[in-house]
């Protein structure tokens, strides 16, 4: 009965695997067998496989919880999928932070040391297994929980898949510990890219005054190009290394319209990660809110003592995690030139007779 109850947050759920499965794997083989690898373009098939990880262990246990709402039906099952679940939404927070430090090295920091390939790929495998390290209480904190409610003046046992006891010690201090984590790595992700949105602004600043200094000399009747300001900030200087928009080695000249393309580019790549954090603030919220008033009510009847619309609707926010992991792909393809064109000559491959 309390699954039919909340059928239409079953049939979201399906909709949202189906779409996050389809669109990250096909973003990951995109970017690997046919998208140009450019240096901006390295994380971005690492972070899809991770957000298929999560639509499939976070969708897949969320359909479960949904079938087996009061009658979980195995402990160890239960315990699997918290574990994966939680750890690969761990390794995608973790993950996001790495994006953010580096694009902050290289668009804040130019002059410092960059991370190299190498390092980068210690970053995000490093990463992973902190995350899963991190993830291993769950095996002993979680489990089956039975409780028991009122329901038509009938009392009933129910089993359900959650903190076996958050009274305990234990359960209590990871989960406050846990919750205190994606507040921390939010609020440095948020942070970071505060501080590229403020240094790309500065550096646009400074293109808008060169270029209106040009044009006064010209009314002015001069002829003469002027020549760089070389105590420009070196922001500018540092958005013109590395890559073209095609992802070729760096030229060593650097034309005008060459130098502005590559700015663009880059702007480009980080706005695109800026609104994927965004997306992932925005959506994960609602889901640490609904972790946080079951948990400290101590209950279990929260989920059990409320109408049918309440429920559906409350499911949907604690499960609206899912909504950044599915996205994403559509973020790639609104961004990333290169990816929406790969797309657009494989859907049209597809289509012809």
């Amino acid at each position: 009965m309390y699954s039919d109850w909340i059928t239409p947050n079953t049939v979201v759920l399906e909709i949202l695997l189906a779409v996050g499965v389809f669109g990250n794997t096909f973003a990951f083989l995109l970017y690997k067998f046919c998208v140009p690898y450019t240096e901006e373009r390295f994380f971005i098939p690492y972070l899809a496989v991770v957000d298929l990880f999560v639509c499939v262990w976070g969708g897949s246990f969320s359909l479960i919880l949904n079938f087996y709402r009061a009658n979980f039906p195995d402990a160890v099952l239960c315990k699997v999928m918290y574990y994966f679940t939680w750890g690969s939404i761990n390794f995608s927070a973790l993950l996001l932070l790495i994006i953010a430090f580096h694009r902050y090295k290289r668009i804040c920091r130019p002059i410092s040391p960059q991370w190299s390939e190498h390092k980068r790929r210690i970053a995000v495998g490093g990463g992973g297994i902190f995350s899963f390290i991190l993830t291993i209480p769950i095996l002993l904190l979680f489990g089956e929980k039975r409780g028991n409610i009122v329901h038509q003046g009938t009392n009933v046992t129910v089993v359900t898949c959650n903190v076996m006891s958050f009274t305990r010690d234990e359960s209590f201090i990871y989960m406050a510990f846990s919750i205190l984590y994606f507040i921390i790595l939010m609020t440095a992700i948020i942070i970071l890219y505060s501080l590229i949105g403020v240094t790309i602004f500065r550096t646009f600043q400074v293109r808008a005054s060169r270029k209106i200094r040009k044009l006064v000399e010209n009314n002015r009747g001069h002829n003469s190009i002027m020549s760089e300001d070389t105590n420009i900030s070196t922001v500018d200087k540092s958005v013109t290394s590395n890559i073209d928009i095609n992802g070729e080695p760096e030229m060593k000249r650097h034309f005008p319209k060459k130098k502005a393309v590559v700015i663009h580019v880059r702007h480009n790549f980080t706005g695109m990660f800026a609104a994927i954090i965004m997306f992932w603030v925005v959506s994960y919220l609602p889901t640490i809110t609904l972790i946080i008033i079951p948990a400290a009510q101590a209950s279990i009847e929260f989920w059990f003592h409320k109408s049918a619309v309440t429920i559906n609707i409350l499911l949907f926010l604690k499960r609206a995690f899912m909504l950044n992991h599915v996205v994403n792909p559509f973020i790639y393809g609104y961004f990333d030139v290169g990816f929406r064109k790969e797309a657009y000559k494989l859907f049209c491959f597809w289509r012809r007779p």
